[in-house]
């Protein structure tokens, strides 16, 4: 798995985070293969969920201020993108309110 270089944690990201971040992005749109979750996430352990996939990169990305062109095209590449619960499609929205609200808050 590609990883951005990690610093100490600050208020703000560090220069040129938000790029490695955006580089991260796999061609499907995605990434770390997942929604909500990587793709390699094992429900059945005890590890702490990644905060790596798809909704939070976006998220993160967003309040970092990224500029909504660096992010072109990602919202129709994520029209085959699916929910990890229910399958459903990743703009037609997943089951869970707080979820909803990140999405649509990150496809604006």
């Amino acid at each position: 798995m590609r990883t951005c270089p990690t610093r100490p944690r600050r208020s703000h990201p560090w220069p040129g985070s938000g790029r490695c971040a955006n580089d991260l992005r796999e061609a499907d749109g995605q990434w770390a293969g997942g929604s909500f979750f990587p793709s390699d996430f094992a429900f059945d352990d005890d590890r702490p969920q990644p905060w790596t996939a798809t909704t939070w990169a976006l998220k993160d990305l967003r309040e970092w201020g990224l500029a909504a062109s660096a992010l072109e095209g990602t919202a129709e590449k994520l029209e085959s993108a699916r929910w990890e619960y229910e399958n459903l499609p990743y703009w037609g929205g997943e089951v869970d309110v707080c979820i909803n609200s990140w999405t649509l808050s990150n496809g604006l």
